[in-house]
């Protein structure tokens, strides 16, 4: 809107002081006679007298001005600086092993009168992950039309002017089952603008979304450790209890607590189950040997 006013401005500028620039001579006295004769044939002189070559020349220029003008409007018309406006949620999900997460991406046609094609282009995942793209335009009505998520079909998001124009993405990622690690995986879409016709690829836009495996393991700990008798005499039994803590974010099952001496294994217990911050105690029999008696309890890895 700015630029328009501002040819305009610079237009009636020039028809004012055209006129003025130009009538420093007298009637035909420019010693211009090509002027002066066209300003004759275009009959100028029965209008304006002696001015009929000054006349001539303020249309001309004013012709020019319309002109350029209209050249200005086509390039301004012509000239795509933007077509799509986007809207992340939120750019990072955690997830568990074997549990989904959701993201949510809006595209919006920018454009007030015409409308754009949209394409998806979709990134992909790592062996053993699943992945599902929604896609729906938002009807000036409110309602939602469910649209084909495949990259064949585009998504046509109508003029802002009118509504229609917003198109509401979602990703739904699921992990695989077996990840006890935590890791960062990126996901990838890409949409690709068709606008008057043409793929604008240099106005297309890149959402990068990022997954974060957070395994809950448990995390069973030994948190003290007592014999019975508190004097250790060699050939007299020994009762040796193990207090187990979980303190993991998630219940553990089959727990394997090892009792060696000396270096070799005695004895092992398994404890089926023990829940987030549950506690048990397990307990070894065994007999002091002469010499060193090195005792070590621990939970299998």
């Amino acid at each position: 809107m700015s630029m328009r006013i501002t040819i305009l401005v610079a237009l009636a500028a020039l028809v004012l002081v055209a006129p003025s620039a130009v009538a420093k001579g007298e009637g035909c006295s420019l010693n211009v006679d090509v002027v002066c004769d066209a300003a004759t044939t275009a009959q100028l002189d029965a209008v304006f007298g002696e001015f009929a070559d000054v006349a001539l020349i303020v249309l001309g220029l004013v012709v020019l001005a319309l002109v350029v003008v209209f050249l200005l409007w086509i390039a301004f018309h012509l000239k795509v600086s933007r077509l799509l406006r986007v809207n992340v949620g939120e750019k990072l999900r955690e997830v568990e092993p074997g549990g989904s997460a959701k993201f949510k991406v809006e595209i919006e046609n920018i454009q007030s009168r015409l409308p754009v094609d949209l394409f998806l282009e979709k990134g992909f995942l790592p062996e053993g992950w699943t992945t599902e793209v929604r896609t729906s335009v938002v009807l000036p009505s409110g309602f939602k039309m469910v649209g084909d998520s495949s990259e064949t079909t585009p998504i046509t998001l109508g003029p802002e002017s009118k509504g229609g124009h917003r198109s509401i993405i979602e990703v739904h990622a699921k992990a695989p089952a077996d990840k006890t690690s935590e890791e960062s995986i990126d996901y990838e879409l890409r949409a690709v603008p068709v606008f008057r016709g043409k793929v604008r690829k240099s106005k297309a836009k890149t959402i990068r979304l990022t997954l974060l495996v957070t395994p809950h393991l448990p995390k069973v700990q030994i948190s003290r450790v007592v014999h019975q008798p508190e004097h250790i005499t060699v050939g007299s039994p020994v009762i040796t209890r193990a207090l187990l803590v979980n303190r993991g974010e998630r219940d553990a099952s089959d727990v394997a607590v090892l009792f060696t001496l000396n270096g070799q294994e005695v004895d092992k217990k398994i404890v089926p189950a023990l829940g987030v911050q549950g506690e048990t105690e397990v307990e070894f029999n065994w007999t002091p040997q002469s010499g060193e008696n090195r005792i070590r309890v621990a939970v299998a890895s």
